[in-house]
């Protein structure tokens, strides 16, 4: 699978696409939403892992402009969040396919698809 790391932290956004990457998938990461936007239309994702506390535009906002392109309906969006379950709930928006709390658990991402 193709996949979008979206996160803010690069260390942790890094070591996840490494670990996707032994998996056998192509990943691709960026770290703020405005390469997030960009990387999309290049770069075509299956799946966008989607930081939600990022800087300078959260991630609702994100998701928002992710499901507005072309390619809207053509890959997974899942919302991640190191904030717990309160923001989990916020995050329930139609936007999102998915909602995971950091840290993400291998089950969790194989349950999507993704195996590490």
């Amino acid at each position: 699978m193709r996949i979008l790391i979206v996160d803010d932290n690069e260390a942790a956004a890094d070591t996840l696409g490494e670990l996707l990457s032994l998996g056998g998938h192509c990943v691709r990461m960026v770290y703020t939403g405005e390469e997030a936007i960009e990387a999309m239309s290049e770069f075509n994702p299956d799946v966008v892992l989607l930081d939600i506390g990022l800087p300078n535009s959260n991630g609702f906002d994100v998701a928002r402009k992710l499901r507005s392109l072309p390619n809207a309906q053509h890959f997974l969006l899942v919302a991640v969040t190191g904030y717990g379950q309160s923001a989990l709930q916020q995050s329930a928006s139609k936007d999102f396919d998915e909602y995971f709390v950091k840290p993400m658990s291998f089950d969790k991402l194989e349950s999507i698809g993704l195996h590490v």
